[in-house]
């Protein structure tokens, strides 16, 4: 980073701090880290203590299609509830195609969580007075969505590089569909939820498949032996298996999962989205025929590596992200220097 760091200026201290959900305290720590690479920069992780000891699932993420869609929505653009049956109108930073199944759960059922509705959509009130808008995605993963962002907001990308099942309520992995497909299997199943796993199962499985409470996710999806993540596709997994180069079964359930999903199958072709019967259940047959899909197909592995290498590029030097970082942390001591200068002069 020294090349980079010569022309940023003097020193600068970044506090960080994350919504308050588990699930958004991995990414602000990775971009931290990143902060920090650099030469006079001193980052701190801000937590509370209730947040660093639950074990609750993270909350959604925040792919920048989806906050695309909350903006359209908190405007006006964008009527929902949007109803099955029914096209939405083409976006602008949106791709075309969008329906139902499609959108954050939260705009096509306002009884899921109308609460959490209005926290999302109020966060873009006032976006466009901001400074510097960061989003956790890079530019080549989503151009049309990043373009409009910075069109409204002036926001910059700034994610990089950063099988394995996740679940996701009744709708995730289930033992009998995994064992079905006859792929080996790492299945990560926290402890309070071991009731998913059938007496004897570890047995009849046997070296063919692992069960763990936990695991360092990324590190399992970097290894050669992944051939397909099984994910419920929120933001963070989505973005880790594509920077790992892995191939997808999109199992969504909520939120911005329907988003990521559609963009896993119909946009970067990386994997397929696993449907649900009439009664919103996805069968075992389904995700076996997704994971034979997936496993048996050369065209979704080349996809994701391609995908990996324009993740890895976008983070090297002179990258999108790269140059974007370096662009925040100029505007940051560009700033501190003219208060330093005001503070002299009184």
């Amino acid at each position: 980073m020294a090349a980079h760091d010569s022309d940023l200026g003097g020193a600068v201290h970044v506090l960080l701090l994350p919504y308050p959900s588990q699930g958004h305290i991995n990414p602000i720590l990775q971009f931290g880290k990143r902060l920090a690479s650099h030469a006079g920069v001193r980052c701190t992780l801000a937590v509370t203590r209730y947040l660093l000891g639950q074990g609750r699932d993270p909350c959604p993420g925040a792919a920048p299609a989806v906050n695309v869609a909350y903006a359209h929505a908190g405007a006006g653009r964008l009527t929902v509830p949007v109803l099955a049956g029914t096209v939405p109108p083409e976006l602008p930073g949106l791709p075309a195609g969008l329906g139902p199944d499609d959108v954050p759960s939260f705009l096509a059922k306002l009884d899921e969580c109308p609460a959490y509705l209005d926290l999302l959509v109020s966060q873009f009130v006032g976006l466009d007075a901001a400074d510097h808008v960061l989003v956790n995605s890079f530019h080549e993963l989503q151009p049309l969505e990043s373009a409009y962002m910075a069109s409204m907001w002036g926001a910059k990308t700034h994610r990089g590089a950063g099988a394995g099942a996740d679940g996701g309520g009744g709708r995730g992995p289930s033992a009998a569909r995994l064992f079905n497909s006859g792929a080996p299997f790492l299945w990560v199943v926290r402890a309070l939820e071991t009731s998913k796993i059938p007496d004897g199962f570890a047995d009849k499985v046997g070296e063919n498949g692992l069960i763990v409470p936990w695991t360092a996710q990324l590190e399992v999806l970097a290894h050669g032996a992944v051939g397909c993540f099984v994910t419920h596709c929120g933001w963070n997994s989505t973005t880790e298996a594509l920077s790992a180069g892995v191939p997808m079964v999109a199992v969504p359930h909520w939120s911005d999962q329907p988003t990521n999903a559609k963009y896993i199958e119909d946009v970067w072709r990386v994997g397929v989205r696993a449907r649900p019967d009439a009664g919103g259940v996805v069968r075992r047959e389904e995700v076996e025929r997704c994971v034979r899909e997936v496993m048996g197909s050369e065209q979704y592995r080349t996809r994701a590596a391609e995908w990996s290498g324009k993740t890895k590029a976008a983070m090297s030097e002179g990258g999108s992200s790269d140059r974007n970082i370096l662009e925040f942390l100029r505007g940051l001591r560009s700033r501190k220097s003219e208060r330093s200068g005001a503070a002299e002069d009184l």
